[in-house]
């Protein structure tokens, strides 16, 4: 006898692949979304803070004290500042800082230009950001880790959403399975119990419309299962589909 999967089984399996798959399709559109937008915000932000590095590297009557007042005010941020000074020499860097500037950054900073780029540097995304100032330069370093932290936290709770959306979908498709189901095992039940010759077979109609109407179906059919065929008193009844008169 061939072993088949049931009903239950089965709406169980469909809940289970419908919300995966449209946990995976909302889930990859949010995330690339977030990770971009995140992205663009964090490299916004840090030139937003280079331009006001740069304005306030300008201000008061000795540039290198108004530079040092921009770091300051970075650090709190977890922004790394790198001053350049007019021959070249980088004031405050860290590795990370001296690794992350290049001798042509320092060049076309100088030069009166400006840098805006993101690099890899040992093993970790670094956005640079570099200002000219009356004095030299000043370069804003930050990893990007850091910058899209706020983001990073989103994409988590996103995730965990959607995990939460799956589970609950699936613990749902489990419950409508078996409501479905349990009335079609009992009106099996008493479709056997009527082919075996049992007189007192009642089925209470319950679950979807469809459902119940078959255990009404089967409740009709019992008084006739038991009905004496006219002429020789014999029943007519040998299983369920066969309980009609003669």
């Amino acid at each position: 006898m061939t072993r088949r999967g049931t009903l239950a089984q089965r709406i169980s399996l469909l809940a289970a692949a419908i919300a995966v798959i449209t946990a995976l399709l909302a889930g990859s559109l949010a995330i690339g979304l977030i990770t971009k937008s995140n992205s663009d915000n964090a490299r916004s932000t840090l030139s937003q803070l280079a331009d006001a590095a740069q304005a306030t590297a300008e201000l008061g009557v000795s540039p290198g004290a108004s530079q040092q007042r921009a770091r300051r005010f970075l650090q709190a941020l977890k922004v790394q500042s790198v001053t350049v000074s007019a021959d070249g020499r980088q004031f405050g860097a860290t590795a990370l800082g001296r690794a992350s500037i290049t001798a042509a950054d320092i060049s076309r900073l100088l030069g009166g230009g400006t840098v805006s780029t993101q690099r890899t540097v040992t093993g970790q995304q670094v956005l640079v950001e570099g200002r000219p100032t009356r004095v030299g330069a000043i370069v804003l370093l930050q990893r990007r880790a850091d910058a899209t932290a706020f983001g990073d936290a989103v994409i988590r709770r996103v995730l965990v959403a959607l995990l939460l959306g799956v589970v609950l979908a699936i613990a749902l498709g489990v419950l409508v399975a078996q409501r479905i189901s349990r009335p079609l095992r009992r009106t099996a039940q008493a479709a056997r119990a009527l082919a075996e010759g049992h007189r007192d077979v009642a089925v209470t109609p319950e679950g979807p419309a469809e459902v119940a109407e078959v255990g009404s179906a089967v409740n009709a059919l019992a008084p006739r299962c038991h009905t004496p065929k006219r002429g020789n008193g014999s029943f007519c009844c040998r299983s369920p589909m066969t309980c009609v008169p003669r």
